[in-house]
Order: C-alpha cells, then structure tokens, then sequence
C-alpha cells in the first residue's frame, strides 16, 4: 500500500472513532507534509518501504526550513520549533502505530525511535494583580455579570475556551456545587464549583441572562450561544482595558488556574481531575514556584542565614 492511501484511510478512521475536526486536520496535515516530502526526495511511497531514517531526515529538515501555508513552493529559513518538530513526529507516530495495528506494516518504522526533545517551559500565567485587574474590569462591561461568571470559569475551574463555550443551562448543578464539562475527546467529567463562582452564576442568571429558548449557559442580548472568538475578543479586550503589556488570551487563564489552585494547598492529583488530563505528566508542567515563591521560601531556609542566626 502507498503512503498516500495509508493517509487516507486512517484519517476516516480517526473520523469514524468521533476524533474532533482539528484533531483530524491536524494529523492530515502533518501527515500531506510527510509525503510531499517523501515525492520530493524520489523515495519509494510504498509504506513498507519507509524508514525510521526517512523520519528523522524529515524532521531534521522541519528544523531548518519552514513552508508557507498555501506555498508549497516559498521556503524561509526560519527553522520551526522544537514544540512544533514534536508535533510532527507524535502525529507520524500515532498513523504508523495504527497502521502496524491494522496489520498494513509488521512494525511501525518508528516504534523504537525516541520523540524530539522539548524545552522544559513554565505554562504563562498571570500574577494574582493581573487576574485581580482583568476580574475588576469584566465588572464595567456592559454585561458585567456574564462577563465576571467567564472570568470565574476559566480562572477558578480552569476551563478550556471550547469547554466553557459549550457549557449548557443543565450542566450546571448549583445545589450540588458542581458543573459537567464535556471535555476533550468527547470526555465528560464534574467540575467544582467554587462559592465565588457559584454566588457570580446565581447573579447572571437571576439579573442579566435574557429569556431565550437556547440550551447555551452563555448568550448575548439577542440570546444566541456566546461563540468561542467572543469569549476570546472579550478576553483580549479585558486586557488591553487593564494595561496588561503581556499577551491576554483563555488559555492563559486555566494555566494561572492551575498553579493558583497548587499554590493555595490544593494537590496535584485532584487538580488532574479537575483539568481533564489523561497523565499525570500533563498536570505535573503546573508544579512550579514563581520567583515570588522561591523568594519567600528561600528566606526561611537560606543556609548561610540560618548558620549566621
């Protein structure tokens, strides 16, 4: 079988298993990259007939060069990053595996060969005076209620943008103090409701939400589902109205969830659950002390203060 027919098949397949629409773009075009250049160094498109060195020569290249989107034919020199080269291999990884599953190759090419390092970054949060900012001016919106109950969700549950879109009048229990969150993946878990929170949906809900047929918690005046490119146009705007020189973005507020929740004594095994991650590893990325926290913690056990007292 060729490579190309390969592709195919397995993106229906991904599609038919219920995989989300960027998910399945994604693999296809890391996937089209892949043969592209595979034809332009002549190579057999055969699949038994890749290599585990075809691999490594394609993403060695991917760090040197970079095509535009829609010019297959304008190269830049600008080498793509080491996120981005990972994410190649993890999508070639995940097409051979399913193939070797299928029984179309003996073994995946790659089955042995180690990911692409990845620098080891802390997640960008804000301070606690920058989330205290942008909570302060969701509250001078013209719809200041919805507005403080987006920043709750994401900020306080740590919602994912889709997640907090998507989020329906009868996933929200606030008698019990919890919400249901479709996750990715189609995985659904229960969310705590912190009281915050909770008092905030209460307000919007009772004072501001307009009567409308539509199942969406969050609406606009005219009572339509609040898209996801509102949310995240009402986030920027928030930021911009605060002063913050840092870019202002959704994602940004689950991460400062995350280590907010660890620096307040929560633990990493519940904050695994209330975020939705499938391993441990994912949620450990959270586990850090800003400069603040070093500080603090180091002025009580510096050791050449502690022998000097």
């Amino acid at each position: 079988m060729r490579f190309d027919r390969l592709l195919a098949q397995f993106i229906t397949a991904r599609r038919a298993c219920g995989v989300s629409p960027k998910t399945l773009e994604w693999y296809s075009s890391w996937g089209s990259r892949f043969l592209t250049f595979l034809e332009e160094r002549g190579h057999d498109l055969t699949i038994s007939t890749i290599t585990a060195q075809s691999v490594w020569e394609f993403l060695a290249e991917l760090r040197d060069r970079h095509t535009w989107e829609g010019h297959p034919t304008i190269t830049t020199h600008r080498p793509l990053s080491p996120f981005t080269v990972n994410g190649a291999y993890r999508a070639l990884h995940a097409l051979f595996k399913w193939a070797e599953q299928e029984c179309y190759i003996d073994q995946s090419p790659i089955a042995t060969m180690k990911a692409p390092r990845v620098p080891r970054l802390q997640p960008p949060a804000f301070s606690r005076e920058e989330l205290r900012q942008l909570v302060d001016e969701a509250g001078k919106t013209t719809h200041p209620l919805r507005d403080q109950v987006i920043m709750c969700l994401l900020a306080d549950c740590g919602l994912r943008l889709g997640e907090l879109a998507g989020l329906r009048m009868h996933d929200v229990h606030l008698d019990e103090g919890y919400i249901k969150v479709m996750g990715k993946g189609a995985k659904e878990r229960l969310v705590p409701l912190g009281e915050v929170t909770g008092q905030r949906i209460v307000a919007y809900l009772e004072e501001e939400r307009p009567e409308t047929s539509a199942e969406r918690l969050l609406v606009t005046d005219e009572g339509k589902p609040l898209s996801k490119g509102g949310i995240r146009t009402l986030i920027r705007r928030l930021g911009k109205r605060a002063g913050l020189k840092a870019r202002v973005y959704p994602h940004k507020l689950r991460h400062t969830a995350a280590r907010e929740f660890l620096r307040n004594g929560g633990n990493v095994f519940t904050l695994q659950e209330i975020l939705g991650h499938e391993t441990l590893e994912m949620t450990r990325r959270y586990v850090y002390l800003d400069l603040d926290d070093l500080k603090t913690n180091f002025a009580s056990a510096s050791p050449m203060d502690n022998l000097v007292r």
